[in-house]
């Protein structure tokens, strides 16, 4: 169930889930979190939010930033 969940987690950063993915997605969590929160003697909010705080969406990349490495090619105006 970990790997369903994270490699879901991670596809969603880059395209929206259709409906069995999302389906899949939602009975992985909710599988994760019971069995987490079990193991840990943590309640379930808590375990959502730790699994949650792994899957940052990262910065949507800045074409005026000079420090990215992809524009240091490209001649500065």
């Amino acid at each position: 169930m970990a790997e369903v969940y994270r490699n879901l987690s991670i596809l969603r950063f880059t395209k929206d889930l259709s409906f069995g993915e999302r389906k899949l997605f939602d009975t992985a969590t909710v599988l994760l979190v019971k069995e987490l929160s079990t193991a840990k003697n943590i309640d379930e909010e808590a375990i959502m939010s730790e699994i949650q705080s792994f899957f940052i969406p990262p910065e949507p990349e800045d074409p005026e930033n000079p420090e990215d490495p992809e524009n240091a090619d490209s001649p500065e105006s």
